[in-house]
């Protein structure tokens, strides 16, 4: 029986069993992005660290996660990945 990660892209890259398409690279960055984050932290009277915790919302997540293909493509140039990620890219724009 095939899994989620069984599909094959379409794309010039074949993508093996296992391996995300680019649609679930791409919620999987932003999801990563989202999750909590420590904004800053002081010290109470005591002298406890207090960690203030946020959520990034999802557009800053999707900015941020462009961000981040941006730099992979400019160090990659035309290598094999390269078409990945610009799909990658693309499913970010489109959520």
């Amino acid at each position: 029986m095939k899994s989620d990660h069984d599909s094959q892209w379409d794309g010039e890259t074949i993508i093996s069993p296992g391996i995300k398409n680019p649609r679930e690279k791409a919620l999987e960055l932003i999801a990563k992005f989202q999750n909590p984050i420590i904004i800053t932290k002081k010290y109470d009277d005591d002298g406890d660290t207090i960690h203030f915790q946020g959520n990034i919302i999802r557009d800053d997540a999707k900015r941020l996660a462009l961000i981040c293909i941006d730099e992979i493509l400019g160090y990659m140039g035309a290598d094999r990945g390269y078409a990945f990620w610009i799909q990658v890219k693309e499913e970010i724009k489109k959520l």
